[in-house]
């Protein structure tokens, strides 16, 4: 050694006490120590001793400093998380059901001859009524229950999210002739077997039965997700105003702002306009009526029949 130097086993300064009375820790030098006086035979034990110590400390170190790192992921990972997750549902919130739903409406824009997008839009009727019937807390254990119903219904490919209040949305990616298809739309359909169970599984669980309207629209590839949602909001609007508790499917005409919306349990169509924002006009066709989409004092949409059509 030269002078000056430092040999591998001078003591070097780690806070390991001489007197550690923490068992694994005297364990972990003495099994050290017994390594060291294998290797270097002959050398002082005591300065063994400092350096069985040092070596521990450094792996206690070190390992303290890896346990840092790990809460620290930890804590950015739960951190995105309460980003992207509803607090109330544990579903993905409005802000990664969207991202969800884009991406897959990309895939639908690369290849639309084989893959397909069904957007639905689900809201809890009466939700108001409950909730002021109820208290919130109760309120929110309604918007779990609904939740897991949903979720436990539709396929393990869609997802669910919690768009905002009582609302929800359900991406459904499929492909043309497979058997996940999601077309023809029918009783049997996921959404249809969504919502029935929803007012079976809110009647067990919740003081009174809940039921949802919904509505859905299937993605062109050449339009945004705010084109698609508009018309699955209108779907589920049309779902309300003709009673609640109904799925409705809107489908696009050729003529600009005209849907037909199916009842998929009910077998009935009917013909909507959109008005600038959202729903102007519905025709019942089976009963052959007119129907205007008026206000009412409350602010809430009503039907109010178009004697002059």
């Amino acid at each position: 050694m030269a002078d000056g130097g430092q040999s591998e086993l001078t003591p070097k300064v780690y806070p390991v006490s001489k007197t550690s009375k923490r068992p694994e820790i005297q364990a972990a030098v003495n099994t050290h120590l017994e390594k060291l006086k294998s290797q270097h035979p002959g050398k002082n034990e005591e300065d063994l001793t400092h350096h069985a110590r040092d070596k521990v400390a450094a792996t206690i170190a070190r390992e303290r400093l890896l346990a840092e790192k790990r809460k620290e992921t930890d804590r950015a990972e739960d951190a995105e998380k309460r980003v992207r997750i509803d607090a109330k549902t544990g579903l993905p919130n409005s802000v990664a059901f969207r991202e969800f739903a884009e991406r897959e409406h990309d895939k639908v824009k690369r290849n639309p001859g084989t893959n397909k997008l069904l957007l639905a839009i689900s809201d809890i009727d009466s939700f108001g009524r409950y909730n002021s019937t109820y208290d919130e807390l109760e309120g929110d254990r309604a918007l779990k229950v609904v939740a897991e119903s949903m979720q436990g219904t539709v396929r393990t490919t869609d997802l669910v999210g919690r768009w905002g209040g009582e609302e929800f949305g359900i991406a459904m990616p499929y492909q043309v002739d497979s058997a996940g298809s999601l077309l023809p739309l029918n009783p049997n359909h996921p959404l249809e077997r969504a919502r029935v169970n929803v007012g079976k599984d809110t009647q067990e669980a919740l003081p009174e039965q809940l039921t949802v309207s919904i509505g859905a629209a299937e993605f062109d590839p050449n339009e945004t997700f705010e084109d698609c949602f508009k018309r699955a909001s209108a779907a589920e609007l049309a779902a309300k105003l003709f009673g609640k508790n109904r799925t409705f499917v809107a489908k696009k005409t050729d003529i600009a702002g005209e849907l037909i919306f199916e009842d998929i349990a009910n077998h009935k169509l009917y013909k909507g306009t959109m008005g600038e924002k959202s729903l102007a006009k519905i025709v019942d066709i089976s009963a052959n009526k007119s129907f205007r989409v008026v206000s009412q004092d409350n602010g809430k949409p009503a039907l109010e029949e178009d004697l002059a059509a």
